[in-house]
Formats: structure tokens, C-alpha cells, sequence
């Protein structure tokens, strides 16, 4: 008998289901709407049931930003506040150059998070940010 079951994807190897060892070592893939599936012969004696494949383990960002979108987040002068902080601030200059070589932002990111509320610490005579600021940007 031959079965088709979906397979998914890590990376580039192929997640089979638990009981691929009931199949024979000949099989084929096919691509349907995106699904990838395995079909092969099936050569156990149990009766087989419906198999799902895992969840994929990259979430999806909900509402992305692009790095501009992201930076338009602050005021002018927030913005300034940062630009000068970058030449004494490795933390900071760290955070921007990773925001210069990203292609989106993800407010919900952690580390996203941490890097906008370290703002509101930075100068400590005078931080870039206010908590309410911080609060705003990332909601």
C-alpha cells in the first residue's frame, strides 16, 4: 500500500514521523500547495494513524518594522540623544549596528526590549529615554 504523509522541514533535514521505520527505504517527495509530503510503501502490519508533523519552531513576527519604521519610533532629539551616545556607549553602539544590518525589528523581541529600556538608563545624568518613552515605543 502506498501512504502519503507530510514531513516537515528543520533547517534542511526532513522530520518523519516516529513510525518511518515501518516503510520501505524507497521513497519519493513530493511539493503540493507547499506541503511537502513523503510517499512511500508501507510495510508494517499495525493499522496506521493520522500523523501531524510538529509546529515549525520559528515564530513568525507579528508586525514586523523595518529598521526605519522602528527609528521613526523616537523623537529627533531621542534620536540624537543615541547617535551621540554610540561613541561612548559600546552597548549602545553595539544595538545600532546591529539595527544598520537588520533587515526587520521585532518590538516584542527581547532583546529589542532590553536594548530600548537600557535608553532609559543612559547617560545616567540624563538618560536618552523615560520609562513612559521606552513604554510607548514598544507598544
Amino acid at each position: 500500500m502506498l501512504v502519503i504523509f507530510p514531513v516537515s522541514l528543520v533547517g534542511n533535514v526532513v522530520q518523519y514521523p516516529d513510525a518511518v521505520s515501518l516503510f520501505s527505504n524507497t521513497y519519493t517527495f513530493t511539493d503540493t500547495n507547499n506541503v511537502l509530503q513523503m510517499v512511500a510503501e508501507y510495510t508494517g502490519t499495525k493499522a496506521l494513524t493520522a500523523y501531524t508533523p510538529p509546529a515549525p519552531s520559528v515564530t513568525a513576527v507579528a508586525n514586523p518594522l523595518t529598521p526605519y519604521e522602528f527609528l521613526m519610533l523616537f523623537t529627533q532629539t531621542e534620536r540624537i540623544g543615541i547617535m551621540a551616545l554610540q561613541s561612548s556607549n559600546p552597548a549602545v553602539a553595539d544595538f545600532m549596528n546591529l539595527l544598520a544590518h537588520a533587515t526587520e525589528v521585532d518590538i516584542l523581541n527581547p532583546m529589542t526590549i532590553e536594548a530600548v529600556n537600557y535608553l532609559t538608563t543612559v547617560p545616567t545624568s540624563s538618560p536618552v529615554l523615560t520609562a513612559a518613552r521606552a513604554a510607548a515605543i514598544l507598544s
